[in-house]
């Protein structure tokens, strides 16, 4: 029983409380949040200090204040735990019930960014409890789902994340098939995020349109607990999506899944507490659409990335937004991306690398979002270095290219990128100091980017910047391999396509003069053969293109009487794909 004082009765005050807490987990409303725990802070203080129910009303307090998902109150949770927590010997229930409480908090103070100690902490935590709970007890079934979904969450943000998520399955996999319902609510939940983390984990990693197709059919039905429960307004098909555009340089999968966040927007109140979440994942999306629509020369990137930073600029203002630090960089690489579109707008380049320079030095962001945040930096100083003619900027993006090489796995598709952006570092450097040691760090570093590219996006254009930059310093023998790499890398691009619409805009990615300059540089470096291969291949990219139509409907046309143009097209078809064969065993001609 709670005691009871003149004029005040403990125990309805914390009925209506709890009340509050379990209408607010319906609605999201936060007023009904804040009241709730002023209700509990206000029983909390009526309760004698040694009474002994002072701690689970505590424990009640502790829910409130991380159900704010706000760095302050969690804090205050954390400190009311570690209070309480030594005060209460182990093995009793309402220890193992607070302990799985200060494990929980402290996973929601690193999605709050915090850094990743709180999540290692809580592993510690839960780890120490199976030890000291007895199998199958209430406690001990909760330690084990809380550590299961924690090991997920660390593995996700660490490069050598198999042994947390082997452990992670070993817990899963242990759990009593008879559990309690309730119990089996959250260790489905716990299962479901599993199974999505680890495609999503596959699909980024190692993108091909299987991983792709598995996200797509392995997104979790229903409601997914805490910082995931975003995934069912359409993370996976985000993930997918994206993954497809750099594959593939397939755009309607972010169109479509463009549309489903927009939606779920529209259906949130200001209040929402998802709503920030679906803000940010919709603006960057907007931001991968711009730059995949201005790399292709497709209309509308600029309209993509205005939206991108005003619906930033609106998850800025929400109040009790989740993770500040993620939507403020965010916003910092979409205004950069912005300054480097607009010449007018200087204050976008300088104001978006105040916003991103606090990334470089941070632990609160984990290695996903810190790989992308780094990149746009260094890129943003770059394109200051441009604007400011200075090489400071060029040097420190060149450091922060470096540093982020040694954070990333070798081999994954993110490090391949890195490679190639500190290759136009150097070369930029090469550019503006002249020094032969320079322009030979940047040759070689261009080579080592061209040949790490996984995708085949990334592909082109890494070898395309190489072989202009070695064009334009008349370097043949360099030039002939990177732009006979990029000319192989167009050739692939466009037959990956699904359509001719896609294979159209894959051509206008500066490949005019590609193959042209690819033979002519083979040729002044005395390699007749790989030049009389250049141009045949870009000959080969243009029929095909030329000769690429529905398929379907060639019975329909030997049926109307054209069956002697039906023949003429499938004997072209046999020549380009004599010229697709030509490309996997590359042209040798004699005599030459």
């Amino acid at each position: 029983m709670y005691p009871t004082g003149p004029g005040s009765d403990v125990a309805a005050t914390f009925e209506r409380a709890q009340a509050l807490l379990m209408s607010f987990q319906q609605t999201g409303d936060p007023a009904q949040l804040a009241e709730a725990t002023r209700l509990f802070e206000s029983a909390v203080r009526a309760i004698p200090a040694h009474h002994p129910q002072i701690a689970q009303a505590e424990s009640a307090l502790v829910n409130a204040l991380v159900a704010a998902q706000e760095r302050d109150a969690i804090d205050r949770a954390i400190g009311i735990l570690d209070h309480r927590l030594p005060m209460l010997r182990p093995g009793t229930q309402i220890h193992g019930m607070l302990t799985v409480q200060a494990a929980a908090a402290r996973t929601a103070r690193h999605f709050a960014g915090s850094g990743d100690a709180d999540l290692d902490e809580a592993v510690r935590l839960t780890e120490e409890l199976l030890t000291t709970t007895p199998p199958g007890s209430e406690t001990n079934v909760l330690a084990r789902m809380h550590l299961s979904l924690v090991l997920l969450v660390r593995a996700r943000l660490r490069r050598d994340g198999a042994a947390d998520l082997r452990r992670s399955a070993e817990l899963l996999d242990g759990m009593d098939p008879d559990l309690p319902v309730p119990f089996m609510a959250g260790l489905n939940r716990v299962r479901d995020m599993r199974k999505q983390i680890d495609l999503m984990t596959r699909a980024m990693d190692s993108p091909d349109q299987y991983a792709v197709a598995e996200v797509r059919a392995g997104t979790p039905d229903g409601r997914t607990p805490g910082p995931y429960r975003y995934l069912r307004e359409g993370a996976a098909d985000a993930v997918a999506d994206n993954v497809e555009a750099l594959v593939h340089g397939d755009l309607s999968g972010l169109d479509r899944t463009i549309d489903q966040l927009r939606a779920s927007v529209e259906a949130r109140e200001r209040w929402d507490p998802d709503r920030s979440s679906l803000l940010t994942m919709l603006a960057t999306m907007l931001q991968n659409r711009s730059r995949h629509r201005r790399l292709s020369s497709v209309a509308g990137a600029d309209d993509d990335l205005h939206e991108a930073i005003r619906l930033l600029e609106e998850a800025m203002t929400l109040p009790g937004t989740r993770f500040r630090p993620h939507v403020e960089a965010g916003l910092g690489a979409c205004l950069l991306d912005r300054a480097q579109t607009d010449v007018a707008r200087a204050d976008d380049l300088d104001e978006g690398l105040r916003l991103l320079r606090s990334v470089v030095d941070s632990s609160d962001f984990h290695e996903t979002a810190r790989d992308a945040f780094m990149q746009s930096f260094a890129d943003g100083l770059l394109v200051r270095s441009q604007r400011d003619l200075g090489a400071d900027d060029i040097d420190e993006a060149v450091s922060v290219y470096r540093r982020l090489l040694t954070l990333q796995a070798e081999g994954t598709g993110s490090h391949a990128v890195t490679q190639a952006r500190l290759a136009i570092a150097l070369m930029m450097r090469a550019d503006c100091t002249g020094d032969p040691d320079d322009v030979r760090r940047a040759d070689a570093q261009g080579r080592v980017a061209a040949q790490a590219q996984q995708t085949g996006t990334w592909r082109y254009d890494a070898a395309l910047y190489w072989g202009e930059w070695a064009w334009r310093r008349r370097m043949f023998p360099s030039a002939a391999e990177a732009l006979g790499s990029a000319v192989t890398a167009l050739y692939r691009l466009t037959a990956a396509q699904l359509d001719r619409a896609h294979s159209e805009a894959a051509l206008k990615r500066r490949s005019d003069q590609l193959a042209a300059r690819a033979g002519y540089a083979a040729a002044a470096a005395g390699r007749a053969q790989q030049a009389v291969a250049a141009v045949e291949t870009g000959r080969a990219v243009m029929l095909s293109l030329a000769l690429e139509r529905d398929t379907a409907r060639l019975d329909a046309l030997a049926a109307l009487g054209h069956a002697d143009l039906v023949r003429r097209y499938r004997e072209a078809m046999n020549a380009v794909r004599h010229a697709e064969a030509a490309m996997e065993n590359p042209v040798r001609v004699t005599g030459l």
